[in-house]
């Protein structure tokens, strides 16, 4: 008896959606379209934690030398370093190599360094700390490194990637609070329609109310419109966040560090529709609960 009462619902939400198609697909549309801006700035969040993943070397420090510095420089540099006891190991990098690793992680700027006969970018040292090596240790060793004459620079791996990572943190904490904003504009979206699709049944709500028919059973038509209009809606904000990810793999063109640009993971791409289902189960059963309360 149950289950009859639940699929009639079920029916009747889907009904009162079809009869005002042109209403339906606007709603939809609306609502996908604020969602998707959410959507893209979590997708943004990830692919650039997963870049960042990609390319960071935790425990690795790069030396940059000034302009210059011979590739001679760089290995008596490194040869000087690799006897610190908080170094395992010092590598002298040639400017070929660097050009090399340059058009690895930017194919797109490869052909910059392409006039040039000889490598435009000076030598490098990269060291890798021992695993033991605090933060602490790691800053006095930069410290360290930047008193040396030939040094024009002193990055961190993990230090920038701490910072890429809360970088990416903040945008995903910006598409959430999104995500929440966009849920009220989804429901007064649903409530809209709802308000339309009531005035189009009043005459069988009087009915139904006059035969002694429950509240619930009245307002769960109701409540099914809006929760299908929230999750088409949402599905259409998923929908074309995929197609952003398609088109840059059309592209051909990756992430820094070569990582390919990837799509929401599951949990999220549910969690967006989810909330707008859920904004349109809110919003359909306030307005309906209120046009329902007796006079």
């Amino acid at each position: 008896m149950i289950s009859r009462l639940l699929g009639t619902v079920l029916v009747d939400g889907l009904r009162g959606l079809l009869r005002g198609r042109a209403l339906t697909l606007a709603a939809v549309a609306v609502i996908g379209v604020t969602f998707s801006v959410a959507a893209l700035a979590l997708l943004a969040a990830e692919n650039l934690a997963n870049a960042v993943r990609a390319w960071a070397q935790p425990g690795v420090i790069r030396v940059y030398l000034n302009e210059t510095a011979t590739p001679a420089d760089a290995a008596v540099l490194a040869a000087r370093v690799a006897t610190d006891p908080r170094v395992a190991s010092a590598e002298a990098i040639s400017p070929d190599e660097i050009r090399t690793r340059f058009g690895d992680m930017f194919p797109e700027m490869k052909t910059l360094t392409g006039p040039f006969a000889a490598s435009p970018f000076p030598p490098e040292v990269e060291l890798t700390m021992v695993p033991q090596a605090t933060q602490a240790v790691r800053l006095d060793l930069v410290e360290t490194l930047k008193e040396y004459q030939a040094v024009a620079a002193v990055l961190t791996d993990d230090l920038w990637a701490d910072q890429l990572l809360d970088a990416s943190l903040w945008i995903r904490r910006v598409g959430q609070t999104a995500g929440f904003f966009f849920s009220l504009v989804a429901a007064l979206v649903v409530a809209g329609i709802i308000r339309i699709s009531l005035a189009g049944r009043q005459d069988e709500i009087d009915i139904m109310t006059v035969v002694g028919a429950p509240r619930a059973f009245i307002a769960g038509p109701f409540v099914v419109e809006g929760v299908l209009l929230g999750a088409a809606g949402g599905g259409v904000a998923i929908a074309l966040a995929w197609l952003f990810v398609r088109a840059a793999a059309w592209t051909g063109q990756p992430l820094a560090g070569g990582a390919a640009v990837s799509f929401l993971p599951p949990a999220q791409a549910a969690s967006i529709m989810a909330a707008a289902a859920l904004a349109g189960a809110v919003a359909a059963a306030w307005t309906a609960g209120r046009a329902l309360r007796p006079r």
